[in-house]
């Protein structure tokens, strides 16, 4: 059985649309994010519509099949009319009657495809090992309306790069992805003509999630701004990469009992194993890349940060108790200067009073020494030593 890329391609796109849509759902507060997390959705829809179905094709549930394909092309109509809206509200352009005749066009083609054998037939037919529903009536036009939306939003973005110096960047690297993963798609549409690469098609959109992914964490770029925690996010991701990991290993696997030839489960299980250990570096460099990319250092760096961090935490608190231990001092302080200051002022007129003098060389000294026990204190206090500070509270 060779291995069926189409479907390795669509599993995959799953994954990371999936990972990318709970960003946009966490973290998306404007109304283009609530948008752009829509258009994510109808290309998940289409996604896990195409892997569902390969699933019961090879089950022989040919109607069920049918079925989830075409789920996943209702998600294709929307593709267009979303991407659409949400370079309206990012460009700011009100262009409501062709929004409007956009949604109403998708939603006709949706209700055509779930109702009607007019877009897609009721049979499959085989396109490089893969199968696709039979092209109905009305696919031509579908796909003819779908492009033509897809490039006047295009047109309409490529047209605010040029006139709005402010947003460039983010608006140069949307057009790159938008362009990458919707050229991707469309080669789905035309597969009746075996274009070149067909089977692989979908990891360009693949592409277009993790490129936006990264501007977004590296660069917070299309105003989302994320604060990325080791948490349920993060942990997603890495099941996400892991996950592709797995792939990987499965598609050795395959490979090379194709070209071995064996059929044993026990051999397959064993290759899968050793695959798997050899694999096994590839994995933990998957997870430094994670950890470097969307973390922005490897966990070391970060632990030896967060322990500076930690330092500098601790002296500020030590510095802040300082001053209000200063503020309880200063009386103290006071006391013994106002003794020093009144026996200084009588000296001149008492230096020759024995008693005086006397009395003023015992006191003058042991207020100087409070002075310099309480300023001492205050100094160790201020020392980054912990078990001093522990000493004072």
């Amino acid at each position: 059985m060779s291995t069926n890329w189409f479907f390795i391609s669509s599993l995959v796109l799953t994954l990371a649309e999936l990972f990318l849509i709970m960003i946009l759902f966490k973290y998306g507060k404007e109304n283009f994010h609530k948008i752009w997390l829509l258009f994510n959705f109808s290309v998940f829809i289409w996604a896990i519509g195409s892997t569902t179905s390969f699933f019961l094709n090879s089950f022989s549930y040919q109607k069920a099949a049918l079925l989830s394909w075409k789920i996943g092309d209702c998600g294709v109509s929307f593709i267009s009319v979303f991407l659409l809206h949400a370079i309206f509200l990012l460009t700011g352009k009100k262009n409501y009657p062709v929004l409007i005749l956009a949604y109403i066009q998708a939603s006709f083609f949706s209700i055509l495809l779930l109702t009607t054998n007019l877009i897609l037939g009721n049979h499959f037919e085989s396109h490089f090992d893969v199968l696709i529903p039979f092209f109905g009536k009305y696919y031509f036009l579908w796909y003819i309306l779908w492009t033509a939306i897809v490039a006047y939003a295009h047109f309409c973005l490529i047209t605010f790069y040029w006139n709005d110096q402010d947003k460039r960047k983010d608006i140069r690297l949307l057009i790159i992805l938008t362009i990458l993963g919707c050229s991707s798609g469309a080669i789905n549409f035309i597969y009746m003509y075996n274009p070149p690469f067909f089977k692989f098609a979908n990891l360009g959109i693949v592409a277009y999630c993790l490129i936006f992914t990264y501007a977004v964490f590296r660069h917070k770029m299309f105003g989302l701004e994320i604060i990325f925690k080791r948490g349920l996010l993060y942990s997603i991701l890495i099941a996400v990469l892991t996950g592709i990991y797995l792939l990987l290993i499965i598609i050795s696997e395959s490979l090379f009992r194709g070209i071995i030839g064996y059929k044993s489960f026990i051999i397959s299980l064993l290759s899968a194993f050793i695959m798997a250990v050899l694999f096994n570096p590839m994995r933990n460099r998957i997870q430094a890349f994670v950890d470097k990319i969307f973390l922005g250092k490897s966990l070391q760096e970060i632990a030896e940060e967060n322990k500076l961090l930690k330092q500098e935490l601790e002296h500020s608190e030590r510095l802040k108790a300082a001053g209000t231990l200063a503020l309880g001092l200063a009386h103290e302080i006071k006391n013994p200067l106002t003794t020093i200051k009144t026996f200084s002022e009588y000296l001149p007129q008492k230096y020759l009073d024995h008693e005086f003098v006397k009395k003023f060389s015992i006191l003058i000294p042991a207020e100087v020494e409070r002075i310099n026990h309480i300023i001492h204190r205050l100094l160790d206090f201020s020392k980054p030593t912990l078990s001093k500070t522990n000493q004072y509270f």
